[in-house]
């Protein structure tokens, strides 16, 4: 038993130490099944014809984060193809907002700067009504360098469980991830909180350098008049303070996962191994600035 014992600690200090896992090369790779938060499915292989085929499979909760873009280049077009869908949409810096139910196609949706945008399976539809038994698609059109970031991040999403075996990782981290693996069940939901948490960090490094501007909150100015006693509408300067606060926790969020990532966490906003034939010659991202190899 302590031999065998032994030997366990012995292999487990070796795989932490000294790995040689690599990240998945996806370069050519068409389909990625993903499962962080919930299952959601991206399919490359019609970029040409219908452009970047998302699908919700039956039963998945999966939401795209709500997100904006300051540039044009990094906007996308979004076409329902099939089953119940809702577009959520709202101005960064006004009250003005919406949302477009439907199902099946027939609508196109051309997002443009300083838009918010999230698109999800219809909610308010009742289970009972087969529409959680049914699959929700969509298709995003853009520009090579559009879905040339989402490759990236479906790709890091991929192998989020993987970053923990990469010798890039700090050797704590690989350490703290592999110990939990002694303690059953609590140990399995510590490294699973472990990979989202981390997932989190690193989708943010790539937004960051890539206009994607990500909802994180708002500076709560208009509160007191809201929730203290005597409650009245807040002065319009304020709300629209509140609202333009969007913009400023967004990139604090993601300047600050950015350093962090790339400093002390060891990652980066882009990963040659996931690169296709045709953005290897990318020099740019989206924003313009220049790429590190």
């Amino acid at each position: 038993m302590l031999a065998a014992l032994s030997r366990f600690i012995q292999s487990a200090y070796t795989a932490v130490m000294f790995s040689s896992t690599r990240r998945t090369p996806t370069g050519t790779q068409n389909v990625f099944n993903l499962s962080h938060p919930n299952p959601v499915s991206f399919d490359f292989s019609t970029l040409s014809m219908t452009g970047l085929k998302i699908t919700i499979p039956p039963y998945s909760g999966w939401v795209t984060q709500s997100h904006w873009h300051e540039t044009a280049p990094a906007c996308e077009t979004i076409e329902p193809l099939e089953g119940c869908f809702m577009i959520s949409h709202s101005s960064v810096t006004s009250r003005s907002s919406g949302n477009v139910i439907g199902g099946g196609k027939g609508f196109v949706m051309p997002i443009v700067p300083g838009i918010i945008v999230k698109w999800q399976r219809d909610p308010l539809k009742k289970s009972g009504a087969g529409a959680e038994r049914e699959a929700v698609v969509f298709s995003l059109k853009g520009s090579v360098e559009m879905f040339d970031f989402y490759r990236q991040v479906c790709s890091v999403n991929q192998d989020a469980e993987v970053y923990f075996r990469l010798p890039s990782t700090p050797l704590w981290l690989r350490g703290l991830y592999a110990s939990w693996a002694w303690v059953p069940y609590f140990g399995t939901r510590v490294r699973a909180w472990l990979v989202n948490r981390l997932l989190w960090v690193q989708l943010r490094v790539i937004y960051h350098k890539n206009d994607y501007l990500t909802y994180e909150g708002a500076i709560p100015y208009t509160w007191p008049w809201w929730d203290l006693p005597g409650a009245q509408k807040p002065p319009e300067k304020w709300m629209d303070r509140e609202l333009k606060s969007r913009v400023t926790i967004s990139k604090l969020v993601q300047k600050w996962c950015y350093w962090i990532g790339t400093t002390l966490l060891g990652m980066r906003e882009r990963y040659e191994e996931y690169n296709t034939a045709g953005s290897q010659d990318l020099g740019v991202d989206i924003k313009g600035d220049l790429i590190k190899g």
